[in-house]
């Protein structure tokens, strides 16, 4: 009886392990990858975390972008607003990130020097 139960519980614990290693990673939205991810370069802001209280309207646009029923988007704003980063380098590096290997984002530096 022992046996058959040992043989049992380890068989239990290898299936859990496999579900869990067989799991999608859950995907974060566009609106967190960039407040993970991106560090202003330069400006008022530099060195710092971007955050989308300091442009409010992004908040509206990336959570769109991450909203699956639209598939478009037209852009229109002011001189200085935005629009290329939050319209077109974020979307493009969110999607670049989610196609970069697992092994390789272990092996980059971790990035938890930048001020928020």
């Amino acid at each position: 009886m022992a046996i058959t139960t040992a043989t049992a519980t380890f068989e239990n614990e290898e299936f859990r392990w496999h579900s869990r290693q067989a799991r999608a990673p859950r995907l974060r939205a566009i609106r967190q990858f960039a407040e993970d991810e991106l560090v202003i370069s330069e400006g008022k802001y530099e060195g710092r975390r971007y955050r989308v209280h300091r442009q409010p309207t992004s908040t509206l646009l990336l959570d769109a972008i991450s909203d699956p029923r639209f598939t478009r988007f037209a852009i229109t704003g002011c001189v200085q607003s935005g629009k290329t980063l939050t319209g077109l380098v974020l979307p493009v590096m969110y999607h670049l990130r989610r196609s970069i290997p697992m092994w390789w984002r272990a092996q980059r530096e971790p990035r938890d020097n930048f001020k928020d």
